[in-house]
């Protein structure tokens, strides 16, 4: 009888798996998609599959140089740095929708979230950049932030983009 105990609690020590900080475990199987963010999971290796999917911050700088914002204020070349400050929503729902939607591997890998994202960002700089020569707000960093922020969106596929830094660089 007390080993049928000991033989329990070891099977649910080895069942119990721990989310490390910065990621969420991602459990399929009997009873569809369960996800762990801060404490842990019971994974049973018959009935179950469980993946680390990456949430913490991810960085995307980008370089917009006088050639690709197209326009030069008041004879000035400018270029623009934007670095991008994204993570995965914490939440159950977005955690599933990015295991589902690129896979929990591909999350802990700096290039293919760039792969994602850059396309995007770049548009919505050119957008911005050209709106902001237009409406004489290129210079004002605020404004020209929270235009691009506004621009981008929120429909990020289950990332969330937290904040981005500005750096306007004027050649002449």
């Amino acid at each position: 009888m007390i080993l049928v105990g000991v033989g329990f609690l070891l099977l649910l020590a080895r069942a119990h798996k721990k989310c490390p900080q910065g990621q969420a475990l991602v459990r399929t199987g009997v009873g569809g998609a369960k996800v762990a963010l801060d404490s842990g999971i019971f994974v049973i290796p018959i009935m179950h599959r469980y993946e680390a999917l990456d949430i913490s911050i991810k960085t995307i700088p980008l370089q917009l140089l006088n050639e690709d914002m197209l326009a030069i204020v008041e004879g000035e070349k400018i270029d623009l740095e934007v670095t991008f400050y994204m993570r995965v929503h914490k939440d159950p729902k977005s955690v599933v929708e990015v295991a589902q939607s690129i896979g929990c591997k591909n999350t802990f890998q700096q290039e293919f979230v760039e792969q994602l994202f850059v396309p995007k960002f770049i548009e919505a700089m050119q957008v911005v950049s050209q709106k902001a020569i237009q409406e004489k707000f290129i210079y004002n960093h605020r404004q020209f932030k929270n235009t691009l922020l506004e621009e981008i969106g929120t429909d990020l596929n289950g990332y969330v983009l937290d904040d981005c830094a500005l750096n306007l660089k004027r050649r002449k």
